[in-house]
């Protein structure tokens, strides 16, 4: 058995020799270890042509196992598609073997189709051929959409074999051939064509390119389809640069600008009736009471502002961007810690007396007064920082280890650009909360990574967004029941979590209000939670969240009531310090 689970060498071609032996494989597949399952798959696969060409019953084998596979593929992409539910260091791992499933069976199916293009006894094969390069391009587009998330070792998507097949088809008038697909989370079957999916990796790689999230790009890519509907590729005429995309199947490059002067093999993409598909879509999210059962798991204010970037990164014509300060460029080495509970962590090592000895804006109100304090006992530790070094930030008395050092290349009045070595590039994908400082004696700046680019060498650049400078940890208690609106239930004990506390400020980053970052999940505007400082108990009341990430929630709030620390009625309420 362990030898046709882990098929290799000699034994993979036995274990993909028809249709037969592709399910005896399946059968025999872990079903409660998704992970092994996908390695013994690609080991299948990886062997495949091992012992020279392989003939009809083995590409009908491989058509065969990639059907069943589709299950597989779903497990391992289900935990981010869903908003998460997995932790973290899973969720990475089962990435990482969608990715490896689907490249192998993209190497496998490329190999295949160039053995037809070569070779003249392969051409009572052309029944296939549909099949096997529909399914060639929907594994290139999970690969695609996985790459910013995951290891790997080239820093460039392989354009040159995509090209080749496209322009093979086209060949063989194949291109606008009804074929039936299957879509995640859909019902049913639909229809499409090959020059759908190869326009769906087109517009993939323009959305895609280490500007958004996971969850983000997860969702973006289930509405690609329906947004390209209607897009076709044509000879790209002259046009203005900036004006509309073109493809140019002769280079190992996927979508740029057009140029004024295009070559023979450029195909041009009018990407306007995809921004006129975004536009209806907002317009009906606007109108809509309620959201719709497939994306209830992302608010609508979310949906909103990515479906309004997307449709600005399809616009034919160049979008202006307003820069809201000029960039300048620096070169200063800082700390730098990513991750919500590695940045409370870090919060949490900060020494009370040195937090309390920073100059402060003397506040208008007493009672508005917020105040950290040190001791922090419950949050969910994420594991191993950029540098290696495990952070444990429930152990009492923790030492500051060091921080990796980055380097700041440039910086604005919104922002700056980073760049750094990383060892797991989850830790610094579009959308993670980022602290960053001169020095141990200088306060640690928030930001929100918004770009994030692979360079060589395992380094990483990205450009960042402040949101707040100082922030203080503190810790927050969930309202017993009848005094908000997701109270703790009568006789419970309180729910308590670490946040971090932004205070206002008057320079960059400008931000006249108070706000909390919540880890995501355990509360929602109008929420009311208890917030406790070194000399008091607040009661505060949740707004509208200024930023959703897939850790994280950053929040207004508004204080509704102060008591002293010793007050006995509260006190006695509340956990004890």
């Amino acid at each position: 058995m362990a030898g046709v689970v882990n098929p290799t060498g000699t034994n993979a071609a036995s274990a993909l020799c028809d249709v037969a032996a592709a399910d005896r494989l399946w059968q025999l597949l872990p079903r409660n270890d998704p992970i092994a399952a996908q390695e013994a798959v690609s080991g299948a696969l990886g062997g495949l042509f091992a012992r020279g060409d392989p003939g009809v019953g083995q590409l009908e084998a491989v058509l065969a196992l990639d059907q069943r596979a589709q299950a597989l593929v779903d497990a391992l992409l289900v935990s981010h598609s869903a908003g998460g539910g997995q932790p973290p260091a899973l969720e990475k791992a089962y990435w990482q073997s969608a990715f490896q499933l689907c490249w192998s069976f993209g190497e496998v199916y490329g190999q295949f189709l160039g053995s037809v293009r070569n070779r003249s006894h392969y051409r009572r094969w052309r029944g296939y051929i549909p099949t096997v390069v529909l399914r060639m391009f929907q594994h290139r587009q999970i690969e695609l959409l996985l790459r910013p998330f995951v290891d790997e070792q080239s820093t460039r998507f392989s354009w040159k074999e995509l090209h080749e097949t496209y322009q093979y088809a086209h060949s063989q008038g194949l291109l606008h051939q009804a074929l039936p697909v299957s879509r995640r989370r859909a019902n049913g079957n639909a229809e499409s064509t090959l020059e759908r999916e190869y326009i769906h990796l087109v517009v993939q790689d323009l959305i895609n390119g280490g500007q958004f999230p996971p969850h983000d790009a997860f969702w973006a890519c289930q509405g690609i389809p329906r947004w390209c509907e209607a897009l076709t590729l044509v000879a790209a005429p002259i046009a203005a640069a900036g004006e509309g995309f073109v493809v140019d199947l002769d280079r190992d490059a996927g979508p740029a600008r057009s140029s004024p002067q295009p070559t023979g093999s450029c195909l041009f993409l009018d990407t306007a009736p995809a921004q006129a598909s975004i536009r209806d879509e907002i317009a009906a999210l606007r109108d809509t009471a309620d959201p719709t059962p497939d994306i209830a798991s992302m608010s609508r204010g979310r949906r909103l502002k990515l479906l309004g970037r997307i449709r600005d990164l399809c616009a034919p014509k160049r979008p202006f961007i307003a820069r809201r300060g000029e960039r300048t460029s620096v070169a200063i080495a800082v700390e730098i810690v990513f991750g919500f509970a590695q940045i409370v962590g870090a919060m949490r090592r900060t020494p009370p007396s040195e937090t309390a000895a920073r100059p402060q804006a003397a506040p208008q109100f007493q009672e508005t007064t917020v105040t950290a304090f040190g001791g922090f006992t419950e949050f969910r530790a994420r594991g191993v920082l950029g540098d290696g070094n495990t952070v444990s930030p429930g152990s009492a008395g923790i030492l500051d280890a060091g921080y990796p050092l980055w380097k700041l290349v440039d910086r604005s009045e919104s922002g700056c650009r980073m760049q750094g070595q990383v060892f797991d590039s989850n830790w610094v994908t579009p959308g993670a909360l980022v602290a960053f400082r001169k020095d141990a004696t200088a306060p640690w700046t928030l930001a929100v990574v918004r770009r994030f680019q692979k360079l060589p060498g395992n380094r990483a650049d990205i450009g960042v967004e402040y949101i707040g400078k100082n922030p203080r940890g503190v810790k927050v208690t969930v309202t017993p029941a009848g005094e908000g609106a997701r109270g703790a239930a009568p006789g419970d004990e309180p729910q308590r979590f670490a946040a971090i506390y932004l205070p206002e400020s008057t320079k960059r980053p400008l931000m006249p209000i108070k706000t909390l970052v919540l880890p995501v999940g355990k509360f929602a505007p109008d929420d009311r939670l208890t917030l406790r400082s070194v000399t008091a108990f607040y009661t505060i009341q949740l707004k509208e969240p200024i930023e959703e990430q897939g850790e994280f929630l950053w929040l207004p709030f508004e204080i509704t009531s102060r008591r002293p620390r010793w007050d006995p009625a509260l006190a006695a309420a509340s956990p004890a310090a």
